[in-house]
């Protein structure tokens, strides 16, 4: 919502959500395991790649329908779940506000 609010066009918001959506795939659990992605830090320090997968939404969506799929209503899924809700809240919280700042000249 907040990235609709901000472009100019249909056509600029289709483009840059493609141009985003491949980045978040690749950079999710999607084809690689969180504990198998590189580590180019020390080792003290968490892989750089888990630690953006761990906060991209996309992660959570992945490892809620793979845990269905595999085991059922385990454990994991509604942690996934809360994580998606919380993910929810923050981007529709952003959009909101977004679509308020673009839309104020025009209400008043």
């Amino acid at each position: 919502m907040a990235l609709a609010c901000s472009v100019p066009s249909h056509g600029t918001f289709f483009a840059v959500t493609g141009f985003a959506t491949l980045p978040l795939l690749f950079m999710s659990n999607a084809f690689v395991p969180l504990s198998a992605m590189p580590a180019w830090m020390p080792a003290w320090m968490p892989a750089w790649m888990e630690l953006v997968a761990r906060v991209n939404p996309l992660t959570y969506a992945i490892e809620a329908i793979r845990l269905l799929v595999l085991r059922g209503w385990s454990g994991g899924v509604p942690v996934s779940l809360a994580a998606l809700v919380v993910a929810c809240a923050l981007l529709l919280t952003v959009g909101g506000w977004q679509f308020a700042r673009q839309t104020a000249e025009r209400i008043a």
